[in-house]
């Protein structure tokens, strides 16, 4: 993809100039950090077995890693190669760890479904995090016991050598988990701790990674076997969290299945009456009113027969894509059933209630639909080959402070008895709203 066409230009200016801003201050810390710097031959021992496990961990875990990212495509993902970047800010040069930084970064670009320039700010903020560690290593004894500069092996358990440890972990989690945060207000425009923080159950697992990270730095620093050795627990770790996700959108899905319709992708009566309920007592407890809509399509039966069943499906889709359009963010919509919609409208008057209604019906009214139709059938175009569809609409608003959510959907129900016999396609109010029965 070009430059130009990047999604990057279309986000807020701060979020650009903190983005890119970023990029380059990494880039100047890499070369003022590495400047200088000596690499030995264990260096390049160290490196090319952190290299050599990381490499296989890839290999082990790509099909896991490819799927569990298609499922995070919307949210966040956590990789758990801050095993190796982490170790590596540990034992090796920062030329060193930048080649390991971009080898594995370059591995799981290929499976990342990320744009570029989102992708390379994560790699930014990754590479931030390992210098901050690389710099609490430098200034402290950790890294020379870790590497062996000190003879005593003993000393990578000492009580310094433990805080030096510590230290190292915050500095990655906090860097990393900052310059995400501010990304992500920047770019949503919201401050909150979740955006900020991001979710609970990610920054956990982070935590459980950077264990396993001090777990494969001080094992290297024994032997090369035992750091090998890791890969015996993280590619299971892998596998064992990409089943959990796995099983979670599996339950997510099923759940949402059974209480969506599949055909116009709204709330079924058992996924919509509780949360209507919920917000008919929060409306009644702070005396706000609650408004009931009942949509039912005009001569549907006769649709049937002109369209047959699987246009009048297309045209139940279309009319409930044009009631999630037409209601704002807060309102409960359903279908209740066969050709009928409802909508809850929380802390809503009646005159809101019944402007809502009519943006419902027009929009309606105005459907520009064309009907496929099946085995080579000839289309059919609304308001052209076809007439216009309409919707009658009943509406009623909570009459008493004690009010049930069948009580409302009566009221409402007769307001849409009364549209129906005085000609259709229009919104009618319930008229005597303190009469329950």
């Amino acid at each position: 993809m070009p430059v130009r066409d990047w999604t990057l230009w279309t986000r807020p200016v701060a979020a650009v100039v903190w983005l890119l801003g970023l990029d380059t201050a990494v880039a100047v810390w890499t070369v003022a950090a590495g400047w200088g710097e000596r690499v030995s031959g264990s260096d390049w021992v160290r490196f090319g077995t952190l290299a050599a496990i990381a490499v296989a961990y890839l290999a082990l875990t790509r099909q896991w890693e490819e799927r569990r990212r298609l499922a995070d495509n919307q949210g966040e993902h956590v990789d758990q190669t801050s095993v190796f970047v982490f170790s590596a800010a540990l034992l090796l040069p920062v030329w060193l760890l930048f080649a390991l930084i971009a080898l594995l970064r370059h591995r799981r670009f290929l499976i990342a479904r990320k744009p570029p320039h989102s992708f390379l700010f994560t790699t930014a903020a990754i590479t931030a995090g390992a210098l901050g560690v690389h710099a609490v290593a430098e200034s402290t004894p950790l890294g020379e016991r870790l590497t062996g500069a000190l003879p005593a092996v003993h000393d990578v358990f000492a009580l310094d050598s433990a805080l030096a440890m510590i230290a190292a972990m915050a500095v990655y989690f906090v860097v990393q988990g900052a310059l995400i945060g501010v990304a992500r207000g920047l770019i949503n425009r919201t401050w909150s701790p979740r955006e900020l923080l991001g979710e609970p159950s990610a920054n956990v697992y982070i935590v459980s990674t950077l264990v396993l990270a001090v777990c494969l730095s001080v094992l290297l620093s024994v032997s090369v076997v035992l750091g090998a050795a890791i890969l015996l627990v993280i590619a299971p770790l892998a596998r064992m969290r990409h089943q959990l996700a796995q099983a979670t959108a599996d339950r997510k899905r099923l759940l949402h299945d059974a209480l969506t319709d599949p055909l116009t992708r709204l709330p079924n009566r058992r996924g919509f009456e509780p949360a209507a309920q919920l917000a008919l007592v929060a409306d009644q407890a702070a005396r706000r009113p609650t408004a009931f809509l009942y949509v039912d399509v005009d001569r549907f039966k006769e649709w049937n027969t002109r369209i047959g069943h699987a246009g009048a499906d297309q045209l139940l889709a279309a009319i409930a894509a044009v009631l999630r359009h037409q209601i704002r963010g807060d309102d409960l919509p359903c279908r209740w059933g066969g050709e009928e919609l409802c909508v809850v409208l929380p802390n809503t008057t009646l005159p809101q209630a019944i402007a809502i209604a009519e943006r419902i019906r027009t929009g309606v009214r105005d459907l520009d639909l064309t009907i496929t139709r099946p085995a080579g059938g000839t289309n059919i175009r609304l308001g052209h080959e076809a007439p216009p569809c309409t919707v009658s609409i009943g509406a009623a608003v909570t009459p008493t402070w004690d009010a049930t959510l069948p009580d409302l959907a009566e009221l409402a129900d007769e307001a849409l008895s009364t549209a129906k016999a005085t000609g259709r396609n229009r919104v009618i109010a319930a008229t005597s709203p303190a009469e329950i029965h």
